[in-house]
């Protein structure tokens, strides 16, 4: 007879099984890689991985330009005033709103319920999926909390009061996109989450939180989750999830290229992949830009692949004063530029984020949501139709399609 050891209590019984689930997921992906992909698939040499000229034509590699460029950086800047009001504008500016767990534990049946959690984290959700994307609830984005960029503003929750997760999708590697503090809360506390991650990244996660279930994904790669009951251990709250309709239909995971670039240290540049994310099921598609400059072609591309797209998570901070917009500009979009991004996906409905709560660079704080304003009105779109949320703020959008001609564009606010 066998015996049970400490080993195979439930909690460790569900961990087991989900990092068999992510193996069998990731053996599954890789073999259909010998498959022709619909979009360019990522360049790797010696080791690093390097934009494709051809395919990104407009980028420019001051990364790679050392501390010369740096310093021509930081020397443009002197001087500049500080991008952060006083406090008490800054409470009135950007308020922070606490979601509603009992709205984030039962979103609606027939609409998308998104969250923003400030910067580029979101929390969205839809027939009965709910996917968490660069989550970042720490106090720093740093190595350290001791020091490095500290929020402005508080985060809305943090890993304890999220809704059961499905999945978490990670753009990169820099430390506003991938936070060690969230990533060990969240998976301490919801043990059956899937980490979807661009290629080279599985590698943090096995010597920082080894007991996450991780998949990566290059540029190109297409993954299909089927519905599954919650895993031994999972605890009732899991089990009495948002699928009280009954079965979920199925969520198909892409991998997009963006144009960007990953380092944590001195040492790693350009050993990750970077990447942004679609999860899609048939009645509703969902972009995910994480952070990424300017690449119409690119998007041109994702949107006859895989568009039109319903909603959109689309990059309008981190721009850079007028003195560093040469240097950012590469990698970060201008909400004009977010706007033109909008348009080339073909976004039926898109959310501002990468904005308002860490000060990585120069321009003022609320310069992102003013901009984009002027920039939808310039091109004359409804401003309804790509908007910037409050921290914590919880909107539904009638976005799940019914027919081929339903448009769907209605958002509410849902935080009470």
């Amino acid at each position: 007879m066998l015996q049970c050891c400490p080993c195979c209590s439930p909690a460790h019984s569900s961990e087991s099984m989900m990092l068999a689930r992510a193996e069998a997921l990731q053996a599954a992906l890789v073999a259909g890689r010998s498959a022709p992909a619909k979009l360019p698939r990522s360049t790797k040499v010696k080791g690093r991985f390097v934009i494709d000229p051809e395919l990104f034509p407009d980028w420019v590699d001051h990364i790679g330009g050392g501390l010369s460029t740096l310093f021509k950086w930081r020397r443009g800047m002197r001087g500049y005033p500080s991008p952060v009001p006083p406090q008490a504008e800054l409470e009135r500016l950007l308020p922070v709103l606490t979601p509603s767990p009992t709205v984030l534990a039962t979103p609606p049946t027939e609409r998308c319920q998104a969250t923003w959690l400030g910067h580029a984290s979101m929390l969205t959700q839809w027939e009965g999926w709910t996917v968490l994307a660069d989550p970042i609830f720490s106090e720093r984005c740093s190595a350290v909390q001791w020091a490095g960029p500290k929020r402005v503003r508080p985060a809305p929750l943090q890993a304890a009061a999220l809704p059961r997760i499905d999945v978490v999708v990670i753009s990169h590697s820099h430390f506003d996109h991938l936070d060690y503090g969230t990533v060990r809360d969240i998976t301490a506390a919801q043990p059956e989450v899937l980490y979807a991650v661009p290629l080279g990244m599985k590698a943090w996660f096995t010597q920082y939180c080894p007991a996450a279930a991780v998949v990566e994904f290059d540029w190109g790669d297409e993954l299909t989750l089927d519905d599954a009951a919650p895993p031994a251990g999972a605890g009732a709250e899991a089990a009495n999830d948002a699928r009280v309709g009954g079965p979920r239909p199925p969520l198909e995971l892409v991998c997009v290229p963006c144009q960007h670039w990953c380092r944590r240290t001195l040492t790693d540049t350009n050993t990750v992949l970077w990447a942004s994310w679609i999860a899609r099921t048939p009645r509703m598609s969902y972009y995910f830009g994480g952070d990424t400059g300017y690449c119409g072609g690119v998007f041109r591309k994702i949107a006859k692949a895989y568009g039109p797209l319903d909603l959109s998570a689309i990059p309008i901070g981190a721009e850079g004063a007028p003195p560093e917009r040469w240097f950012h500009e590469p990698n970060h979009m201008a909400p004009d530029e977010a706007v033109a991004c909008h348009v080339d996906l073909q976004s039926r409905q898109s959310i501002g984020i990468h904005w308002g709560t860490f000060t990585l660079t120069g321009e003022p704080i609320m310069d992102p949501p003013r901009k984009l304003a002027e920039a939808l009105a310039e091109r004359e779109l409804p401003g309804a139709s790509f908007v910037a949320m409050q921290h914590g703020e919880v909107r539904e959008f009638d976005l799940l399609r019914r027919t081929p001609e339903s448009e769907g564009d209605i958002s509410r606010t849902t935080n009470v």
